[in-house]
């Protein structure tokens, strides 16, 4: 009985991790197509980032109501991105990229320490 419940439980985590790494596989296709066919899309780079925003953070959304995992979708999500729409943004749009992700992840990093160490200090030892 034990053997069937942890062969489920498996089979479960192997089928809800496939599910979530193939909607990040197509949001990064569709991405990339986006920005390869559609020119109007990368007249201005801020216009390129939020678009890649954008379309990573749908990829997250809808797996999370799919109840699928919105960190493995967004991870592939991530990884389809770096390796095919990058070469499809302009060179502005590489540049500002890279710095406004870098900007996001460095604010979103000190949110996280920041908010560590004072729920550290706000609780009581008894």
């Amino acid at each position: 009985m034990k053997v069937s419940n942890s062969l489920e439980i498996t089979l479960e985590f192997v089928v809800l991790g496939l599910r979530s790494v193939a909607v990040g596989i197509l949001f990064g296709i569709v991405a990339s197509l986006m920005l390869k066919k559609v020119r109007a899309l990368t007249r201005a780079p801020t216009g390129e980032c939020a678009i890649i925003f954008t379309l990573a953070y749908i990829s997250y959304v809808l797996a999370e109501l799919w109840h699928l995992s919105g960190i493995i979708t967004l991870l592939t999500c991530s990884i389809m991105m770096a390796n095919y729409s990058w070469y499809n943004l302009s060179p502005q749009g590489k540049q500002s990229s890279v710095v406004i992700f870098q900007f996001l992840g460095t604010l979103a990093e000190a949110f996280v320490f920041s908010y560590l160490g004072l729920t550290f200090f706000s609780y009581r030892a008894f």
